[in-house]
């Protein structure tokens, strides 16, 4: 019986010695491959905020709070849902300066910040128009974004693979060699934004605010690893 058991023992060791030997001897070649997309955005997502301050901090917070109910009165004059804007942040602080040193309170700062996603994009430059004039004084950001990006990620994919399939028959071929199966294959993605904003508003702008969405970008990059023969 213990002979049996060293028997079956040694066959695997030699089998895994095999084994690394032939890892050991593969050849390989690794290359890169990207796919873009351009998709037009379907929805829009920005960050209004209403911005107060005073020596009171009962009194910036209620102004503010009388701003905020005024910018979302106006949002739904202009069509936004109750339930397409959210809070997305909520702060008071009191400001403080450095004079010859030394630190000096200033006012409170009532911050109120809005998210409100739009799915109709060729109406944002009035909503925000329309929320500047009620009250708010502070867009934070602004995103043109696609609602359902996998179809367009698919496609990215397979040009992707594609391009690295490409590249990779040239250099086997260039190095008198034939590709075999795929090793390894891993994937980066990302979506490019379109449209990024940090800067004060003011409601005594009269000119519309011009907001165009253009076309994103959705790019899939990969790295494969592929046997050579």
């Amino acid at each position: 019986m213990k002979r049996f058991f060293r028997l079956i023992f040694t066959t695997a060791l030699v089998f895994l010695l095999f084994s690394c030997l032939e890892n050991t001897d593969a050849r390989t070649i690794s290359v890169s491959g990207s796919g873009a997309v351009q998709v037009i955005p379907d929805r829009a997502v920005l960050e209004l905020s209403v911005v107060t301050w005073n020596p009171s901090v009962s009194v910036a917070s209620n102004e503010n709070a009388a701003l905020m109910t005024k910018v979302q009165k106006a949002l739904e004059s202009a069509g936004v849902p109750k339930d397409s804007y959210s809070t997305s942040n909520y702060s008071i602080r009191r400001e403080v300066s450095y004079v010859n040193g030394r630190s000096v309170p200033g006012d409170y700062r009532a911050s109120n910040v809005l998210n409100v996603v739009l799915t109709d994009i060729t109406g944002v430059g009035e909503v925000i128009d329309a929320a500047i004039s009620a009250g708010a004084n502070e867009l934070s950001s602004l995103n043109f974004t696609v609602s359902d990006s996998s179809e367009y990620m698919e496609e990215a994919r397979r040009l992707a693979v594609e391009q690295a399939y490409e590249k990779a028959s040239v250099l086997a071929e260039a190095s008198g060699s034939k590709l075999g199966r795929v090793m390894q294959i891993s994937e980066q993605s990302y979506t490019q934004p379109l449209y990024k904003s940090n800067l004060m508003v003011t409601a005594e702008a009269d000119a519309a605010t011009p907001v165009q969405a253009g076309k994103q970008d959705i790019t899939v990059s990969v790295n494969v690893l592929y046997e050579l023969k």
